[in-house]
């Protein structure tokens, strides 16, 4: 009688094999994946990664769906040695979690001998912070400056309205090494995003309007927080100034929907022809929300990739314009003709399947998974390493 493996670690994936050494899923039928990457998970101490109290999870932990897509797919490898990156599956999400990551740190230098060979290139964390790294130490910024981070904020240069959140204007996004990854739509206005057009079968609404945002313009709670009644500091650089100037030239403009709430999200972004892609406070879902619902995206913020940029051009589906033409946006949008707008719809359909989670969430527009989210990691991932050989 065959005695069954006995199996361990964060996800109870590893078994110890007398000839093969550690292995995964150890008589299940584990098939790596032919595309590759190969990544390593380090396996870290529970008080590393175990949240104390889960209702204080106030967004979909991105560390534990990626280590989990990771086995699932094929791209985790147990050998170290043979691995094209390293996966740290901690959280970075606030200053009291960053600062674990010191000692973490710590604990795989000491442990195995992959981040001294690399001075932490090839590695690879997951911060899901508001500003991404520029929420971390300084002290942890310097020692992971090799390290890809994959994060939901894209500033990759200084902007007047972040000052206050860079280190000696070191950028919080390093184009190249880190990756720009859409949230993990499960909350607010995106939760009823099974109701896209882009879902077969669904209803297809008329795009009679033709440019949408709701949502909070000063960064406040109060809806009436709109220009001019913006005084406060924080109230004037929330969103990088983005939504504050569209309020103000927008609100009234004929065939546009600028508000600060609305009672039905799903039914205003299938109605839009164009929607506002912009951040809050840091990042923001905007961009990825509209996308879904068939919208073209409209990006006015300066220095900030949107989710898979530069890798996946924003421009090619959607509208960007610098801060200061803002007030041309008016006469851009409309300007359009009604072609040219098919045309972006199309390729924003087609975009909107790199931006939902869809292996890991299910499918909401009958799409395979087989282009999500996780599967555009691992591409651009792939892209790094051949590029690297040549």
């Amino acid at each position: 009688m065959t005695t069954p493996p006995c199996y361990y670690g964060t996800d109870c994936s590893l078994s110890n094999s007398v000839s093969n050494g550690q292995e995964l899923l150890a008589g299940l039928g584990y098939t790596p994946s032919s595309l590759g990457p190969k990544i390593f998970v380090y396996e870290l101490p529970p008080e590393f990664h175990v949240k104390r109290n889960i209702h204080k999870i106030d967004r979909p932990p991105l560390h534990l769906a990626i280590l989990e897509r990771l086995l699932t797919s094929g791209h985790r490898t147990a050998n170290g040695d043979d691995a094209d990156f390293f996966y740290l599956p901690i959280s970075s999400r606030d200053l009291k979690r960053a600062f674990l990551l010191l000692p973490a740190l710590h604990y795989i230098m000491e442990k195995w001998p992959y981040w001294n060979a690399t001075a932490g290139a090839r590695h690879v964390i997951a911060m899901e912070g508001d500003v991404g790294t520029c929420e971390l130490p300084l002290r942890v910024r310097l020692l992971t400056a090799n390290v890809t981070w994959l994060q939901f904020w894209g500033l990759y240069d200084y902007h007047p309205s972040w000052s206050h959140i860079f280190h000696n204007r070191i950028p919080c996004h390093v184009t190249g090494r880190d990756i720009v990854v859409p949230f993990m739509a499960m909350s607010s206005h995106d939760r009823f995003m099974i109701e896209t057009p882009l879902r077969p079968g669904n209803k297809q609404r008329p795009r009679n309007i033709t440019f949408f945002f709701a949502g909070g313009v000063c960064g406040s709670g109060r809806y009436n927080a709109v220009p001019p009644h913006c005084t406060y500091y924080k109230q004037q650089r929330y969103s990088g100034g983005v939504r504050q100037r569209v309020y103000e030239l927008y609100s009234n403009r004929t065939g546009w929907r600028v508000v600060t709430r609305t009672d039905d999200y799903a039914r205003d972004y299938a109605s839009s022809r164009f929607c506002l892609a912009a951040p809050g406070g840091g990042w923001g879902k905007r961009g990825i929300v509209s996308a879904m619902y068939g919208c073209i995206p409209v990006m006015a913020t300066d220095f900030l990739h949107e989710a898979f940029e530069p890798e996946m051009d924003w421009s090619r589906f959607g509208v960007r314009v610098p801060q200061r033409d803002i007030p041309r946006l008016g006469q851009l949008l409309e300007s359009f003709t009604d072609q040219q707008v098919a045309d972006m719809q199309r390729r924003t359909s087609c975009a909107a399947q790199h931006l939902h989670w869809s292996s890991s969430l299910g499918g909401i527009m009958k799409e395979t998974g087989e282009f999500d989210a996780f599967a555009t990691i691992m591409a651009i991932l792939r892209t790094r390493i051949r590029a690297k050989q040549q």
